[in-house]
Order: structure tokens, then sequence, then C-alpha cells
């Protein structure tokens, strides 16, 4: 059976499933990662590479949506660092729709749409919103949701529920206006597919964006 991540360019290769007897704990056997994760590289990034990882995330999340597969669980902690490139891991296979985002750690939880923690279900405009704040925690030492690191775990689910996001008015204008529209509260105002939000990062990360590591430095999670 075909898979969207079935010699994806962007998505993280998967060899094996294995799920030891009498465990529901899933183990991947993927290809690796030597540069970490968005959330936790192993060496520093720079404010281009860091764009066109979650980029590469927009690609691979709009080949799932193509496939009838919406992520549900995009963030800086899912977007993995190969030596080929950026590269979208998978989903979280063995939870529910929603627990994954209930249980989402400290600043991570800002990349859930707040709908998924209404009980909806993950969708191409859930994973838009997904991208978009995994942008702003990446580039960004400013949380979407201030205040939200600190919060024990059901106050920080009540200000993403009920709060808005803000976003780091210090950003560069096109990647604010980038952030802005993936996170808009009515999903028909966020853009109609994670390939339009891919496009536009490429296209803002190749007409001269700067390659200074460091840039404005995403908080590591």
């Amino acid at each position: 059976m075909s898979s969207p991540y079935d010699g994806s360019k962007f998505s993280l290769t998967l060899y094996e499933l294995l799920v030891e007897d009498g465990s529901e704990d899933l183990q991947l056997v993927s290809e690796p990662a030597t540069g970490g994760t968005l959330a936790r590289p192993e060496g520093p990034l720079d404010d281009r590479s860091k764009t066109l990882a979650v980029a590469a995330a927009a690609r691979a999340a709009h080949e799932s949506h193509e496939a009838g597969i919406a992520h549900g669980s995009i963030s800086p902690g899912t977007t993995f660092l190969t030596n080929a490139g950026a590269r979208l891991g998978p989903p979280d296979l063995m939870s529910p729709p929603g627990r994954v985002a209930g249980s989402a750690p400290g600043s991570l939880l800002s990349c859930v749409d707040p709908g998924l923690l209404r009980g909806e279900s993950p969708s191409r405009a859930s994973d838009v919103w997904s991208l978009g704040a995994s942008l702003h925690l990446s580039l960004s030492r400013a949380s979407l949701y201030p205040g939200l690191d600190g919060d024990e775990p059901v106050t920080a689910v009540q200000r993403v529920l009920y709060g808005r996001p803000r976003l780091d008015p210090t950003l560069p204008a096109q990647i604010l206006d980038v952030i802005r529209s993936c996170v808009a509260a009515d999903p028909s105002n966020r853009p109609g597919s994670a390939l339009v939000v891919a496009e536009k990062l490429e296209s803002y990360a190749s007409s001269g964006l700067s390659s200074s590591t460091g840039g404005h430095g995403g908080t590591e999670q």
C-alpha cells in the first residue's frame, strides 16, 4: 500500500514500524536525522535555513493532503533535519485526534490549531495553522501566547483556546504576512493549501533573506 511517505522528498523516510507484543508503543525506524529537529537542532541554524525547513514541512504536508491525510501534529519538533534537507516526520500514529494536542509540552502547544483542542479533526486548515505557528516559534524569541511557557497544562490549554496569537512585530513584514494568514481565526481565511505556504516561504528565502547565524533566534524546545 502506497503512502505519501513512500519516496517523498519532503517526508521522513520510514523503514519499519515495530510493535512489541503486549505493548501499545509504536517504534518507527527511519532515515537518520543527524541534524536533530527544528526544535532541537544539533548546530546553529540561520533564519533562512529555518524558513526553508518550514517550507519543506509545508510541501510534505501538501503531499499528505493530496493523498487524503491530514497530519495533525506539525511543529518544530516533528520537522527533522537530515543530511539531504529538512523532512516532516509522521503524525502520532497511535493516538486519537486531539490527544497529541492536549499533551503537547510548553511552546509546542502554540503550534496546535485551537480547533483541535475543541475536538475537531485534523485538516488542511489546521495543518496550515501549525505551519504558521511553527515558523513563528522557529524565528522569534516571543511566544505566540505570552505566558504559555510557564503555565500549568490546563492553564496552557485554556490560554490557547480562549486567547488570540500575538505576533512578534520585529519579524520581517513578509514573514509576518505569512504567519498572520496561517493563524487566521476563520479557517476559510487561511491559505488554501500548504503548497501556497511553501512557495511563499521559498520565494522569500531566495529573495535575500539574511543567512547570518542566529537571526531572531527562536527558543529551543
